[in-house]
């Protein structure tokens, strides 16, 4: 796909939540309370914190830990208002992407309540991307945008070396497009959009404001311009 078709594909996706979501979507960011990575009962918290900010409040969530298969850092499932989900062990050494991958689960949660799919028409393997790529945009879109900036791609440390890992469907670029995207269609200052990120994301978010800033303009929300670009 060219670079025009996938903003053009996140577009439509935005769309598709604001038209399904829109009522119920939080214009505030998500802020997270403190936690322990090493302790279960803590995981368990954070992520009734987290269900509660996007409206999931009735929800019963059972953290566990466990090895996922190739390039997935997490897996959820859920019978009723019982909500069980599986982190893999690299995720759990570092916070950044704790919060990330949790944003990530709880968001397949949204869509499955709320019955929303993408790619209904393509094959099973497009099909399956392209809801994974919704669910992405979904935490963003929800309000979990700061936490997926700052632990989509991580440097992470241990005992006897470090190595770079990354969680998520589409690059940081592009998350950090949609998240600029979205905050300009909330009208959200630079300021608070920018406040809390880490030092990586704000370089992203500054690139991708240079290069796109077209779809950034504040003349956007003027409705005289608007009527320009009609004519």
């Amino acid at each position: 796909m060219t670079h025009d078709q996938i903003i053009n594909s996140f577009i439509d996706k935005i769309i598709t939540l604001e038209k399904r979501l829109g009522s119920n979507a939080n214009f505030l960011f998500y802020q997270p309370v403190e936690f322990n990575k090493n302790d279960i009962i803590s995981l368990q918290k954070l992520a009734k914190h987290m269900a509660n900010f996007v409206g999931l409040s009735k929800l019963v969530f059972t953290i566990t830990i466990a090895t996922q298969k190739k390039n997935t850092a997490g897996h959820i499932e859920s019978s009723g208002d019982d909500v069980f989900i599986e982190i893999d062990p690299n995720v759990i050494k570092s916070k950044d992407a704790i919060l990330c991958v949790l944003a990530h689960e709880i968001s397949h949660e949204i869509l499955s309540r709320n019955n929303i799919q993408d790619g209904l028409n393509a094959i099973p393997e497009i099909r399956r991307y392209e809801n994974e790529v919704l669910t992405d945009i979904t935490a963003i879109y929800m309000g979990f945008g700061k936490q997926v900036l700052n632990g989509c791609k991580i440097v992470i440390n241990t005992a006897n070396s470090h190595y770079q890992a990354g969680y998520g469907y589409i690059s940081r670029e592009q998350f950090a497009f949609i998240y600029l995207i979205i905050s300009n269609m909330r009208k959200i200052d630079k300021n608070v959009y920018m406040h809390n990120i880490n030092h990586d994301a704000k370089e992203t978010i500054e690139s991708v404001l240079c290069k796109n800033n077209d779809y950034f303009t504040s003349k956007l929300h003027d409705i005289s311009y608007n009527e320009k670009i009609e004519k």
